[in-house]
This record gives structure tokens, C-alpha cells and sequence, in this order.
């Protein structure tokens, strides 16, 4: 447990309180040693007899109240500055312990931010090589039967999204669910290309044994087959394309609102 600075500071004040009280008693205190007082007569006078004095009965009983009131006193007082230093830790603890949660809530809070600015830099990063690549070969053949050109993937460019992807779970609903959304049409048009891969690759089987005969009645019929799969084929990956082109729209449009860029 972290010792409080305002607790311990509170407690000396209360302590020092107290003390300057008690300091008050000591008059009362010494009174109550004077009983009796015996008087003596010079040696130089005739009278060789001693006189004493007694206190009266009222007397005594005015000293010892005077006593007990001033220890019901310095009890009262005593059990007033514990309270009082109970109270100033207390309001003490409290204040630190609001102030710890507003650091936590504020650090959280940028780790939040952090987190998206890393996607999005990701993600504008890759939409740049996109469009570099394949996805401008897919503009330039935008009209043709189907899409000739082949997808070379050879590994995970989606790091960052990997690694955060278990601190989605505390950000922003809205932003979380575009995020996740957006990476979900990505892999999909991923797999789009890759399947479009495949019929590539038998196409070109094909190709090659019309090309020994080009009167083989089966590969002329698998090559028909396989021509309008890549024809099925090239629609669905314009089509993913377009989803994907909304959703990151949609996606940095949200994270501008955050002010996250």
C-alpha cells in the first residue's frame, strides 16, 4: 500500500494541535502538589513554634475538579485530532485516487488513439501499393472479357492489424466494426484473386493442349467451362473491389471525426 504524503502531512498538524492543548493543563497539574504548605519562623525570633496551613475541605474539592475537567478535556481534544487527521488522510486518499484514475483514463486513451493512427497509416499504406499494382491493372482491363493478370502474394501485409487486433475490443464500437469490416473485405478480395489465380493456371493448361490439338471436342468444352468462370470470376472481384473502396472511405471519413490522423 502506497504511504499518502497528504495523509502523514494531515496527521502532524492534528498532533501539533493536540500538544499546543496539553501544554494548557500544566498549571492545573502542579496545583494539586501544594496540599499542604508548612510556613517556618525565622531562627532570630522568640517564637520557636511552627504554624501549618490546611487547605479547607472546598478547596480541595475546587482543585480536584479543576483536575478532572482538564482531563476530560485533553481526552476530547485528543480523540478531536485523530478525527480530524482520519479526515484529512481520507479527503487525501480520495483526491489521490481521482487523480490516478483520470492518468489511467488518459493514458488509455492514447493508447486508443495510437492504435487506430497505426491502422490507418497501414491501411493508406497498402491502398497506395494497390493501386500501383494489381489494382491498377485492374482499371486498365476494366472492359476486357476477363482478368489476365495474376495475383503474387508471398506474405501477410496485414501486421499491424494483426498485432492490435485484440485491443479492438476497446475501441469505439462504430470505428471498431468499420475497421474490422474493411480488413474482412481486403482477405476477400484477396481471395478473390487468388481463386482467379487457379482458373488462370488452368486456362493455361487448357491453352497448351488445344494448342497439340486444337480438335480435342474436351478441351474445347473445358476451355469454354473455364472461360466463363473467369468471367464469373473477374465480376466478383470488380465488385469486392468497389465494396472495399467504400468501406476505407467510410473508414477514414469516421477516423477524421476522432480527430485521428
Amino acid at each position: 500500500m502506497k504511504i499518502n504524503v497528504f495523509f502523514i502531512i494531515g496527521t502532524i498538524v492534528a498532533l501539533f494541535f493536540t500538544r499546543n492543548c496539553f501544554s494548557q493543563t500544566n498549571t492545573a497539574t502542579e496545583i494539586v502538589q501544594t496540599n499542604i504548605v508548612n510556613v517556618q519562623i525565622p531562627s532570630t525570633l522568640a517564637i520557636t513554634n511552627t504554624l501549618s496551613f490546611e487547605p479547607e475541605k472546598n478547596s480541595l474539592e475546587l482543585l480536584r475538579q479543576a483536575v478532572r475537567d482538564h482531563t476530560i478535556k485533553d481526552v476530547f481534544l485528543l480523540i478531536f485530532g485523530a478525527v480530524i487527521a482520519g479526515i484529512i488522510g481520507f479527503c487525501a486518499s480520495l483526491v489521490m485516487h481521482k487523480l490516478e484514475v483520470r492518468d489511467k483514463k488518459n493514458d488509455d486513451q492514447e493508447f486508443k488513439n495510437n492504435v487506430l493512427r497505426a491502422i490507418r497509416w497501414e491501411l493508406e499504406a497498402l491502398s497506395q501499393i494497390y493501386e500501383a499494382g494489381i489494382g491498377g491493372k485492374l482499371r486498365e482491363f476494366e472492359n476486357a472479357e476477363f482478368f489476365p493478370i495474376k495475383l503474387c502474394l508471398t506474405q501477410d501485409w496485414f501486421t499491424v492489424f494483426n498485432a492490435n487486433a485484440v485491443h479492438l475490443g476497446k475501441i469505439d464500437a462504430e470505428i471498431s466494426r468499420q475497421i474490422i469490416a474493411t480488413h474482412t473485405l481486403n482477405k476477400g478480395l484477396i481471395e478473390q484473386y487468388r481463386i482467379n489465380n487457379i482458373y488462370l493456371d488452368d486456362w493455361g493448361q487448357i491453352e497448351l493442349r488445344l494448342v497439340v490439338n486444337n480438335m480435342d471436342a474436351y478441351f474445347t468444352v473445358c476451355r469454354e467451362k473455364r472461360r466463363q468462370s473467369l468471367k464469373k470470376q473477374f465480376a466478383l472481384i470488380k465488385l469486392t473491389d468497389a465494396a472495399l473502396k467504400e468501406s476505407v472511405t467510410q473508414l477514414l471519413a469516421l477516423l477524421d471525426s476522432h480527430g485521428i490522423r
